[in-house]
């Protein structure tokens, strides 16, 4: 069923009496729909949203995430702010934490005249949210997912890694072979990562022939063990003709820390790391 248009014609706001008067169709929507007021506080939840999340009187942040702050304060793209902010209607993509566990939802939030929200939560499938080629996380929903999985080791205290990985001098093997080699190149180092992770771990496809993992719970010489053995791997791995005489390298950096939990500076340290290791001569950790 599709998502009733509650942004009035020519720019206006949504009214409080239009969203009273739509409650009694919304009620039954076959989807959650949050109306969400200016202090996070959830004032409606249909009955799909209390199937899926639970009882509605609480935070949006706490209802959908379990979390005791904003999604903008755990350092996460806030689809309430988003939309109050700029005043119009935005899309967010986000992973809540529901009856069923984990799911993925591209949250709809429109904004009203008061500042209150109106959001639809449309489920998606896991493979919506993973890269293609690699089968692995996208970089959006990669990042989302660590950002949470960051706020929860920040109230244990527990240490993380993460190992930024660039496979090094890959135009080559598409200016010298095509992009349908290179493209059979990646999704082999996609299926290689794969084999090294543990089910508490995450991985994504940054960017290009750029990958990142994070471990949870790893500390330096553990993270750094990993990546040894991950190069090692990407190092060892063959294409089948017609690309026989493809090698493959990589340059990896690590980053682990017990104190710092900030996503960004995280990515920050791995790709300083990374980046040593290129001048240090490529296919080496640092």
């Amino acid at each position: 069923m599709a998502r009733p248009d509650v942004t009035p014609a020519h720019g206006e706001k949504v009214t409080i009496e239009m969203i009273e008067a739509a409650i009694p169709f919304i009620e039954f929507l076959p989807y959650p729909v949050l109306w969400i007021g200016p202090e996070y506080q959830v004032r409606y939840v249909n009955a799909a949203g209390r199937e899926v999340y639970g009882d509605g009187h609480d935070t949006c942040h706490r209802l959908t995430h379990g979390y005791e702050r904003p999604c903008d304060a755990q350092g996460e793209d806030c689809p309430k702010i988003r939309a109050s902010d700029l005043g119009v209607p935005v899309s967010v993509l986000h992973s809540h934490v529901t009856e069923q566990g984990n799911q993925i939802f591209m949250v709809l939030a429109s904004p009203t005249e008061n500042g209150d929200v109106i959001e639809f939560h449309i489920e998606l499938t896991e493979t919506v949210c993973r890269d293609a080629l690699t089968n692995l996380y996208a970089r959006t929903f990669f990042e989302q997912l660590v950002r949470r999985e960051l706020s929860l080791l920040d109230r244990m205290k527990l240490s993380y890694a993460l190992i930024f990985i660039d496979l090094d001098e890959f135009k080559q093997i598409n200016d010298k072979n095509g992009h349908k080699a290179g493209d059979t190149a990646l999704r082999m180092v996609g299926h290689t990562i794969m084999q090294f992770l543990r089910d508490s771990d995450l991985a994504g496809r940054w960017g290009g022939e750029e990958f990142c993992i994070f471990l949870p719970g790893s500390n330096r010489d553990n993270a750094a063990q990993v990546a040894q053995r991950l190069r090692d791997a990407i190092r060892d791995i063959r294409m089948e003709d017609p690309w026989t005489q493809v090698k493959m390298t990589a340059s990896l950096g690590v980053f682990s820390t017990d104190q710092h939990y900030d996503f960004d500076k995280a990515v920050c340290n791995a790709d300083l790391a990374m980046y040593r290791a290129k001048e240090q001569g490529r296919d080496r950790v640092a």
